[in-house]
């Protein structure tokens, strides 16, 4: 047998292989329809829940704060507020009132720079005002 011979029985066998597992396959879906069409019909109910949830959300509107006053008026009654001090002493809060999410950040002075701004979240700190007051809280 010469080469071309047996490459192109080598490709029937190949071709005989692929169509022996595509019957294999037909076969085991056939036998499993009910089940598939089942778990189909999960699926369908799931991506219906899903679909409806995100239809029902309300835009989110970001809002940056410029001075520490705004903020504090516009995060009362605030569902949630997180806050961090990164490493280059920027302080950041974020919070979120129904579909608004605000935010402050300021540059944090160091304890012995007395730079601040005077609507600063550092001066109120100084002055001892309680965050609960600052939001509103008591």
């Amino acid at each position: 047998m010469n080469r071309p011979e047996m490459f192109l029985t080598e490709c029937q066998k190949i071709h005989a292989e692929i169509e022996r597992l595509r019957n294999v396959i037909l076969e085991s879906m056939k036998s499993h329809r009910e089940t598939l069409s089942d778990i189909a019909d999960r699926l369908d109910q799931i991506s219906q829940r899903t679909n409806r949830t995100y239809e029902n959300d309300q835009p989110v509107v970001l809002v940056d704060c410029r001075r520490w006053s705004d903020f504090s008026e516009m995060s009362k009654g605030a569902s949630l507020v997180a806050f961090e001090t990164d490493m280059w002493n920027v302080f950041s809060i974020n919070s979120s009132c129904k579909e608004f999410v605000f935010r402050y950040a300021e540059k944090l002075p160091l304890p012995s720079n007395d730079g601040a701004p005077a609507d600063s979240i550092f001066r109120k700190s100084e002055s001892s005002e309680s965050e609960a007051l600052a939001f509103g809280r008591t």
